[in-house]
């Protein structure tokens, strides 16, 4: 899909101009190009503001937490809070409620940093919503919280357990689900197992996987508590009629 920067609508096919999901991308390539030039005039980064609005709204907190609550990942937001830390705007102190732990908080410098960067970005929606009246802004605003709590709720965001995936599946020749196919089910959230399992995309590939593919067990198997408990000579017993446990 394209970027935000100046795209000619004119050439571009009907079916694209009409396309809610491009439309939605370009526009957030627009807002998100706004707000990064402002914010750069301070130094700053979209990040910065999402920690440091995080901190105001809901007190100190702990890497987790913020992770939690801003959508950064964890391995972006160490550096996010050591430039907000090297500028006095936040303090890492270990948590009263869990000395095991650190919480991080906002300073009153960082509160301070938090308003001018509350103008800053008030600026840059202002210009990115400019085509539209209060109304129309408030109705976008109103649609786009639908969507995002739509497609955030916790069950279409949450991933199939391992024991999900895996009894989802048929089970193989020796009885157990096929281990591969079940950990990549597993990193697939529910509605897009739905989706692939309506396409057919989940149809067993490997030979054995289906129940009337199973081959029927040899004959003539002496069962296993019997060599074990001495029954039989496992010198004398042929190999073929020893009972061999297949690893799961």
């Amino acid at each position: 899909m394209e970027g935000g920067h100046g795209h000619n609508q004119a050439g571009t096919p009907e079916r694209l101009r009409s396309l809610p999901s491009r439309l939605l991308n370009l526009a957030a390539g627009y807002a998100q190009r706004q707000a990064g030039e402002r914010l750069a005039t301070l130094d700053s980064r979209k990040w910065h503001y999402a920690v440091l609005a995080a901190l105001e709204e809901f007190g100190p907190d702990s890497q987790s937490g913020l992770s939690d609550r801003t959508g950064i990942y964890r391995s972006d937001l160490v550096a996010t809070i050591n430039d907000l830390t090297a500028r006095g705007f936040v303090v890492r102190a270990h948590d009263p409620a869990d000395r095991r732990r650190n919480a991080i908080t906002l300073t009153e410098e960082g509160r301070r940093h938090l308003k001018r960067l509350d103008v800053l970005l008030a600026d840059a929606e202002a210009e990115f919503l400019a085509p539209l009246s209060k109304a129309d802004r408030t109705e976008l605003i109103r649609l786009l919280k639908v969507i995002v709590a739509h497609h955030s709720s916790p069950e279409r965001s949450k991933p199939l357990s391992r024991t999900e995936a895996c009894s989802a599946r048929p089970q193989t020749a020796l009885g157990s689900p096929w281990r591969p196919q079940c950990r990549r089910l597993a990193s697939l959230t529910r509605p897009a197992y739905r989706a692939r399992e309506r396409q057919g995309a989940l149809a067993p590939s490997r030979a054995g996987s289906r129940p009337d593919q199973r081959r029927p067990p040899p004959k003539n198997l002496v069962p296993a508590s019997r060599v074990t408990m001495g029954l039989v000579n496992r010198n004398t017993t042929p190999t073929s009629m020893r009972v061999v446990r297949p690893r799961v």
